[in-house]
């Protein structure tokens, strides 16, 4: 069943995605169990990915944790049954409002003294339980309550208790996970594989929201259960235009992070303290696999800045792009540091003129590749034309087995996901426009969909075509190739009208001498910072 499930699954994910890259298979292990890790960007299509994308356990399952509300809806929860889910029930799923406010928190090294008003902690809490407060995304863990308007949260030196002052809180109640990690360990011990996203959620962020313990939990519960070390594998997911239709992904496999003997003894005298180094390690491993930033404006600016520094007509493969990626993103955050929060002058002037020439490409509706002059010519003018004639017979061939096949079901599902967005984003405290869900609802709809669809049209043309069954049959055999062939077509349609905006500006040659002229200034400008400021990085 789950073979036939990854099968399934490759064929949506190819659909999907025009280009899906895999980087660093070499470094998962091709025996024995392993706990895969990865951040969390893209929802239900995450673990998609990381079962389809590592042809070593094409036979063994991989075991993603679920959330319990996730595993109780149809579809989602079915598919999830069908591919060795573990359902896992999470304290914000069962979070409650909290009666009253919190007027005062007096922080030390581990811990704040909380102070409510109109409050009934011994009610609503006990210790175990979290409370997470208005306008934060952290959740603290209750240690001791001292009476209805006075409690003890612990917390950790990197989540500091923000101030607050008459904020509102929400109660979330301590989980019993010991049924979770009994199937976990049980599966590892029987040679099988972990899926986990320690985020504990999606989310369309440009950085890690802080990583929750329980993969560093199963790495020393299996230890010390089984005597099994269970290596951890980062995985980098890098989604580009997360939430369209036919955009791309890197998958980065990293560097496996194991228990070292060291950690070992620590865990035998301190199993927090073992915990979170190990846990440091894991989020070192993703970091080395992801390119993280503060926003998503610095990094479209980081994206740029490569391909500036890159030389023109230099190939590239993705690793390598990953790699140079990562460096500029890391040294901006390296120079933001030093600086105090500031950049150093001529960096904060290149960011600005990165970001003048990037929305002058966004304007113009061109790529970086395609602002480079293209050398101009008598037959510039057939050129546009050939290439316009070229785009609307691309656009015919797609269009009746995309009217007829893709679009009623495209329009339903790009609706249902926007309402899915919005709800989405209406209920959590770490989304930012809640892009992550979009994907993965259009697909659950789609999935639906689309042979229902088929189905109608197949029963419309045995009623009133006056074809014979068999030949109905055969052509509701052949809706899913005919539909696959109206993306691709629509696809090759939407790259051509794309790639005819330059040949336009080639007719404009002043326009586009303008901006070769900006993108040259900026090539050199980028060498140059890298030059001043690498060797100090």
């Amino acid at each position: 069943v789950y073979f036939s499930m990854r099968i399934f699954f490759r064929v949506i994910l190819s659909t999907v995605f025009s280009n899906i890259e895999i980087v660093g298979l070499d470094n998962v292990p091709r025996k024995g169990p392993i706990i895969f890790t990865g951040n969390h960007a893209n929802q239900f299509v995450d673990a998609l990915q990381v079962i389809c994308s590592n042809p070593f356990k094409a036979l063994s399952p991989i075991s993603f944790l679920i959330a319990q509300k996730s595993w109780d809806r149809p579809i989602i929860g079915d598919f999830a049954k069908l591919c060795s889910g573990i359902p896992v029930a999470r304290a914000q799923d069962s979070a409650k409002k909290g009666q009253g406010t919190i007027v005062t928190a007096e922080s030390s090294s581990t811990k704040t003294e909380v102070k409510g008003e109109g409050t009934d902690f011994p009610a609503q809490l006990r210790p175990g339980d979290k409370v997470r407060f208005a306008g934060s995304a952290t959740a603290y863990k209750v240690s001791s309550i001292a009476g209805p308007s006075a409690l003890t949260i612990a917390t950790p030196a990197d989540s500091p208790c923000p101030v607050l002052d008459g904020v509102t809180f929400d109660v979330l109640p301590r989980v019993d996970q010991s049924v979770m990690f009994r199937s976990v360990f049980d599966a590892l011990k029987d040679g099988r594989c972990i899926g986990i996203f320690p985020e504990g959620g999606s989310h369309d962020r440009t950085d890690l929201l802080p990583l929750q313990a329980g993969v560093a939990l199963m790495a020393f519960g299996c230890l010390e259960e089984h005597n099994i070390s269970v290596p951890v594998v980062p995985i980098g997911l890098t989604y580009f235009a997360r939430s369209q239709f036919r955009s791309r992904v890197v998958i980065e496999f990293g560097s496996p992070v194991t228990i070292s003997e060291e950690l070992v003894k620590q865990y035998e005298k301190d199993k927090r303290g073992a915990c979170n180094r190990f846990l440091g390690h894991v989020e070192d491993g993703l970091r080395a696999a992801l390119v993280t930033t503060d926003s998503y404006d610095t990094l479209t600016l980081v994206h740029t800045a490569r391909r500036l520094y890159q030389r023109d007509y230099e190939a590239l493969d993705t690793a390598a792009k990953q790699d140079l990626n990562r460096r500029f993103a890391e040294g901006y955050k390296k120079l933001l540091s030093q600086g105090g929060g500031n950049l150093p002058e001529d960096i904060a002037n290149l960011r600005a003129k990165l970001a003048e020439y990037r929305d002058t490409l966004a304007a113009l509706g061109l790529r970086d590749h395609q602002a480079r002059l293209p050398r101009r010519t008598q037959s510039s003018k057939q050129l546009v034309v050939l290439s316009a004639v070229h785009i609307l017979i691309l656009l015919a061939i797609s269009a009746i087995p995309n009217l007829l096949l893709n679009l009623p079901v495209g329009i339903a599902s790009t609706r249902y996901a926007a309402k899915a967005q919005i709800k989405a984003l209406a209920g959590s405290k770490v989304k930012i426009e809640a892009e992550d869900v979009v994907l993965s609802e259009a697909i659950k709809l789609a999935i639906i969909a689309l042979p229902a669809l088929w189905l109608t049209y197949a029963f419309l043309l045995l009623l009133f075509s006056g074809l014979a069954a068999k030949t109905v049959f055969f052509i509701l055999l052949s809706f899913p190739l005919m539909s696959y062939i109206g993306v691709i077509s629509a696809e090759a349609g939407m790259i051509a009208i794309k790639d005819l905006q330059p040949l336009f500006n080639q007719l404009l040659f002043r326009e586009q001498l303008q901006l070769r002229t900006m993108r040259t200034e900026l090539q050199t400008l980028v060498r140059e910072s890298v030059k001043n400021h690498g060797p100090s990085l």
